[in-house]
């Protein structure tokens, strides 16, 4: 079982800032905007989530811009206390919810990667939770709660450690900016 474990959660929000950056957009000398993050707890939980739109009630609702004007993402990490090793903190899961904006208050939810390192079970599926995932939410939504694996048979390594998952996340965010966001371009 694959298990992805820091001692200070805290430490996580500058990772985050930086691989966010790969999605965020440009300035005019090819640089690129830093994603606001923060802490948020929640039923003892830390919580790290990028936080541009912070005025929704719930961290679930917090956006930030990307590349294109038109698309807006949600990131964020859960890590609850290992109840083995006092001073250890698991992540739950980690998503990235990309959304096509029209207005303020009307979004469709394009695209999602997840990763539920802690998720128990041996089937098909639940090796599928457990790494990084992709749910293709555009349009039709049948296939929007299917799990499809971005490194099934590779997984365990992916899941090794925090700064396994972060290169692997890091790379996911650079096809992101290529391959999927442009495409929902207004």
């Amino acid at each position: 079982m694959s298990s992805i474990s820091v001692t200070d959660p805290y430490s996580r929000v500058n990772v985050v800032q930086s691989f966010l950056t790969k999605i965020r957009p440009q300035y005019r000398n090819g640089g690129r905007q830093q994603v606001p993050a923060t802490i948020v707890t929640e039923r003892g939980a830390v919580i790290v989530v990028a936080n541009e739109s912070a005025s929704d009630a719930s961290y679930r609702d917090w956006l930030f811009k990307t590349s294109q004007q038109s698309v807006w993402a949600h990131y964020s990490e859960e890590w609850i206390p290992d109840s083995a090793k006092p001073n250890e903190w698991l992540l739950k899961h980690s998503v990235l919810h990309l959304y096509a904006v029209h207005s303020p208050r009307s979004r469709d939810e394009i695209f999602a990667i997840h990763c539920e390192p802690g998720h128990k079970g041996e089937s098909i599926i639940d090796v599928c939770k457990r790494g990084p995932h992709v749910h293709a939410t555009a349009g039709d939504s049948r296939l929007a709660h299917a799990h499809i694996p971005l490194q099934l048979m590779d997984s365990d390594r992916v899941l090794s450690s925090p700064d396994a998952l972060t290169r692997f996340i890091e790379c996911a965010m650079d096809v992101l900016d290529a391959e999927v966001i442009p495409r929902f371009a207004n």
